[in-house]
């Protein structure tokens, strides 16, 4: 029986020797079970045995095939990973052998352009069939490319400017750090203002990287072809990793020359603060001296020509001091405040500070009309807590480079300083002053207690006054207050060479300065009598030209 199933199955195997690999498996066993020669040979019992054996096989077959289709399944998409692996490990370290070849070309001491030239060097050599180009955008969204890398003899791109006001949403793309990618110019809505344009420089995909920092917009990293272009992952990848490095070695190289910067700042401060306690502390200058040499040394310092420490009285512009190449304005000029950029300084805190005027605001400025000074910088003295006078620096010339920080606070120093020197001159002129008046009034006092003749007290008083004034005349005068309509000189001091004006009376009626004089107790000063048209009139005729000061009853005139 044993050796008669063997002889079936091996006659089942060899008979049908496709029976495990096509696919109606069971259709075949029944094909081969019914014939009639089987039915004969065996019976129907060992049939039915040999049937069920079949489809056991069959079902284990179809079983392992299935596993075996699953394993080979897998194993493919094991090998397209490890594929997919190995090119993205070869695109990294491609992109790696880039950075690297960009940061071994950085030696120290690289400058931003130069470091910026390095990298879309390095970036062309990379892609050869790409065009490379670093841009910046100003304030006012003008982008203009400074850096370029091209991939024709023709220079296109470089110098290339573009206002991208017009395209406001490629504008605000790039401000905010978005990368800006265009598989082709002319079916992008967002460059339509400006496709024609760029179309000129033969570009027609853009793949863009902004720089940004906290300070806001550096630049722009781009990637540019002359076609329609489907930008790949790895291009993407590579030309972002490339922009943040990039960033970084901005930053880098701009805060070791910022620390340069401050250091350099720091020792010409300290010479200069130095410098203005020696000046300070000099005991063989005058205040004039004093302010003299803090202007030239303010004029080195900010290099310019021009520095002036000027009064402001009465809407007028009086100049104190000043420091100039061509003696264009000098001590006792006078002009009118609103006439000047100072002008502009006499409410504010903080210096006025004016790189380039006619670039700025200020170049309708009167002041700037008139002087014509490129660069400025000016700020308010205060004395007691009120405006005194400006001090201010400037130049014919605009100024290139950045103006420190560390400037403006020595400008500020400066008039702080200045203004404890003007409080402390009028304290000392005030002291003086006062010494002089209490000296004046000894000296009379001790000459009118050698004689009780009032006359001679009166011509000793006015000797005394002419002395101490250091006038040519001193007359004073007899007043009964509604008596006389008149005033007569009762002594007059004169100096040998100058007319006598004793025997002159000068009216009260009609003449409002006589009016004034003898209507109030405190002193009248007149510092021209030709502006005074009464007493000018006296003065120009018993006198000729004169200049006058009038004190209480006292007139006292000096030539």
């Amino acid at each position: 029986m044993l050796y008669r199933i063997y002889y079936v199955t091996v006659y089942l195997f060899f008979y049908n020797l496709d029976f495990f690999i096509i696919q109606n498996y069971s259709l075949r066993i029944q094909q081969f079970f019914i014939s009639s020669a089987l039915n004969e040979y065996f019976g129907v019992e060992l049939l039915a045995v040999l049937l069920l054996t079949a489809t056991v096989i069959v079902i284990i077959n179809l079983f392992f095939s299935k596993k075996i289709l699953e394993a080979e399944q897998e194993l493919k998409k094991q090998i397209v990973g490890r594929k997919q692996a190995e090119e993205v490990l070869v695109l990294s370290q491609d992109r790696l052998r880039l950075l690297n070849s960009i940061l071994t070309g950085v030696p120290l001491g690289m400058s931003v352009e130069q470091i910026i030239k390095n990298t879309t060097k390095e970036l062309h050599r990379h892609f050869s069939d790409l065009k490379v180009a670093f841009s910046d955008i100003d304030n006012n969204g003008i982008l203009t490319v400074n850096h370029s890398v091209e991939t024709s003899d023709k220079s296109y791109l470089q110098g290339f400017i573009a206002d991208l006001t017009t395209a406001p949403d490629y504008f605000f793309t790039l401000i905010n750090g978005q990368k800006f990618i265009v598989e082709d110019v002319t079916q992008n809505k967002c460059l339509a203002s400006l496709a024609s344009d760029i179309l000129k420089i033969d570009n027609q995909a853009i793949l863009e990287i902004p720089l940004r920092d906290s300070s806001g917009l550096i630049g722009v990293l781009g990637f540019y072809d002359s076609q329609p272009r489907k930008w790949s992952e790895y291009e993407i990848n590579t030309i972002t990793e490339v922009a943040n490095y990039l960033l970084v070695a901005i930053q880098d190289i701009q805060s070791q020359q910022e620390n340069k910067r401050t250091q350099v700042e720091l020792k010409e401060s300290e010479a200069f603060l130095r410098t203005l306690y020696e000046v300070a502390v000099a005991r063989n200058f005058d205040f004039e001296q004093r302010i003299q040499y803090l202007l030239a040394m303010g004029c080195q310092t900010f290099g310019v020509e021009f520095g002036i420490l000027a009064r402001i009285e009465d809407n007028h512009y009086h100049v104190t001091v000043a420091q100039t190449p061509d003696d264009s304005l000098c001590s006792g000029s006078i002009v009118e405040l609103e006439q000047t950029l100072s002008y502009e300084v006499l409410d504010n805190d903080e210096p006025l500070i004016i790189s380039h005027s006619k670039n700025s605001p200020w170049c309708n400025h009167p002041g700037y009309i008139k002087f014509g000074m490129e660069f400025y910088i000016g700020a308010r003295i205060l004395v007691a807590g009120k405006v005194h006078s400006t001090l201010s620096f400037s130049s014919l010339k605009p100024r290139q480079q950045r103006f420190k920080n560390t400037y403006r606070e020595l400008l500020k120093l400066m008039a702080q300083w200045v203004g404890s020197q003007i409080e402390r001159e009028q304290a000392e002129q005030a002291l003086k002053q006062q010494f002089n008046r209490a000296l004046l009034l000894k000296q009379i006092t001790n000459e009118v207690r050698r004689s009780l003749d009032a006359k001679q007290i009166f011509q000793t008083t006015a000797i005394q006054i002419a002395n101490a004034f250091k006038v040519n005349r001193c007359l004073i005068h007899n007043y009964i207050p509604g008596s006389i309509n008149k005033i007569p000189t009762v002594v007059e001091y004169l100096e040998p060479g100058y007319r006598s004006v004793r025997h002159y009376q000068i009216p009260i009626e009609g003449n409002p300065h006589a009016e004034k004089m003898v209507s109030q107790d405190s002193a009248i000063a007149t510092a021209n009598v030709f502006t005074e048209t009464v007493i000018g009139i006296c003065c120009r005729y018993l006198c000729g030209n004169a200049n006058q000061v009038d004190v209480g009853n006292s007139h006292f005139i000096s030539r």
